[in-house]
């Protein structure tokens, strides 16, 4: 009735996305309240803002790596454990390093799970469909603007803004149980998925390529810095 299993997983991958997004800018969604109600100032802030992007940074590399080794089985760590440090956020407020080491955590458990559903969509979508299976993650960081930012406001005006992280970090554990009880890395790992779609799969899938390119042809692509300036230039 919901259709075949590879939607399913696409889905979940979207609604990942979702929260994945809406949890990295909770913070300045909530950070007008929180300066007036702690005394903290911009300039304090912004070090808070930059801890994220510390950890990003400093993972985003091996963390595309561990993503190509493991995939799918990665998702749920990374989704518990930003989540964990986002609903810890409000604690983080008794002492600046504590709140400099979690927005730190959310940064570095963030950084590798674009690739990692991106790999797993590419594992679960046959290569003529994949492009679809792909455009839900930058689809579900405009819904994030569109839908999570409101939400984020409006929860933070009506029930203060510890309750913003609190719920962040709540949605983000109940994911990651979902993806442990029904998620897949692979479609082979799935008991639920049929004989005939793991062929419809199989069939068509894109594979990994096995010999090393090297730098050089990826550092000369113009495709590759056509993705480059466009993700620095994407606001």
């Amino acid at each position: 009735m919901l259709g075949p299993i590879r939607y399913r997983i696409v889905g979940l991958i979207f609604v990942l996305a979702l929260i994945n997004h809406v949890d990295r800018a909770n913070i300045s969604i909530a950070a007008p309240v929180m300066i007036r109600e702690l005394g903290w100032d911009e300039a304090l802030f912004g070090i808070i803002f930059s801890a994220f992007l510390w950890g990003y940074t400093v993972i985003q590399l091996p963390g595309g790596y561990v993503a190509d080794r493991f995939g799918g089985r990665l998702i749920p760590l990374l989704c518990l454990g930003w989540s964990i440090a986002t609903l810890l956020t409000p604690f983080g407020t008794a002492a600046l390093p504590l709140m400099l080491g979690l927005r730190f955590l959310v940064g570095a458990f963030e950084a590798p799970i674009v690739p990692s559903m991106s790999i797993t969509n590419a594992a679960w979508v046959p290569r003529h469909e994949l492009a679809r299976a792909q455009t839900v993650i930058p689809a579900a960081l405009n819904a994030g603007i569109m839908l999570g930012y409101p939400l984020v406001t409006f929860v933070t005006l009506k029930f203060g803004w510890p309750s913003v992280f609190y719920l962040c970090g709540a949605v983000g554990i109940v994911w990651a149980f979902i993806w442990l009880w029904y998620g897949r890395g692979t479609p082979e790992e799935h008991s639920s998925v049929t004989a005939e779609e793991l062929a419809y799969i199989q069939a068509e899938r894109v594979r990994p390529v096995s010999e090393h390119t090297g730098w050089g042809p990826v550092i000369r692509s113009p495709r590759v810095w056509a993705l480059v300036i466009s993700y620095t230039l994407w606001v």
